[in-house]
């Protein structure tokens, strides 16, 4: 979640594709579940400056020669994200809570970071379980929804996104790793296979399908250039963004 530009760039800024994917989802998702009003209008871009200087100040830790391209980062959407969360913090500051769950996680990536392990998979699962957060947050600025419809599309979230994880690894560092490809495609498999053990439904099978063709095709050992591994992302999060709106924004669990 750490990862910046280099070289003489003048803003550290995410560079993967994933990263913002993990930000924008879980929101949205908060959002399909409730009546969308300025709040999120306001909050959203408002966060996602905020992240975008956490993102710079992790950087950091790895890369202190950024140290000016960071401060200058810090200040520019740090000062955007003070004033785009002003009025949502003053209307509703409960909304917010989640965010300490968010900073708990961003505390144990920094370990990760300082013990140089920052690509472990646990790391990963962090990185999503902080990012989750943003949903809660985002049906508080709505009004809120019932307990049950938070706890789905939260779950939803985040096995989409260790999916995810799973298939990027191993295509890359566990492509010679069969034991961790082959546990990638078990998991896909329970995600299929949801409808059958919970009272969801079968429309998440349908969610996660990609999932598992992405996961076979790691498995053949198919090479994949990055950009081809990027688009596959991109495709497939429109895919599951699309699933999302309509389990969640018509209620069909």
């Amino acid at each position: 979640m750490a990862n910046g530009k280099r070289g003489g760039a003048s803003l550290v800024m995410p560079r993967e594709h994933g990263v913002w994917a993990m930000f924008v989802v879980p929101y949205l998702f908060g959002v399909f579940l409730v009546e969308n009003n300025v709040l999120h209008l306001l909050a959203g871009p408002g966060l996602l400056c905020g992240f975008i200087a956490v993102n710079a100040a992790l950087v950091l830790m790895r890369q202190p020669k950024l140290s000016r391209q960071v401060l200058r980062t810090l200040l520019v959407f740090g000062g955007v994200a003070a004033i785009c969360l002003a009025y949502p913090l003053l209307h509703n500051a409960l909304a917010f809570w989640p965010l300490v769950v968010m900073g708990i996680c961003a505390a144990g990536s920094i370990w990760f970071i300082r013990s140089k392990q920052e690509r472990h998979f646990l790391n990963d699962l962090l990185g999503i379980a902080g990012l989750t957060m943003l949903l809660p947050v985002s049906a508080a600025l709505g009004g809120g929804a019932p307990m049950q419809e938070l706890l789905t599309a939260m779950a939803l979230n985040v096995a989409y996104f260790t999916g995810s994880v799973f298939f990027v690894k191993a295509v890359f560092r566990e492509k010679n790793n069969r034991m961790f490809q082959s546990v990638g495609i078990v998991y896909h498999l329970l995600l299929l296979a949801l409808p059958l053990v919970l009272p969801v439904p079968a429309l998440f099978s349908l969610i996660f399908v990609p999932g598992i063709v992405k996961m076979a095709i790691a498995a053949k050992k198919v090479k994949l250039p990055v950009k081809t591994v990027g688009i596959m992302e991109i495709v497939n999060v429109l895919w599951f963004l699309a699933g999302g709106y309509v389990v969640l924004g018509t209620k069909l669990f």
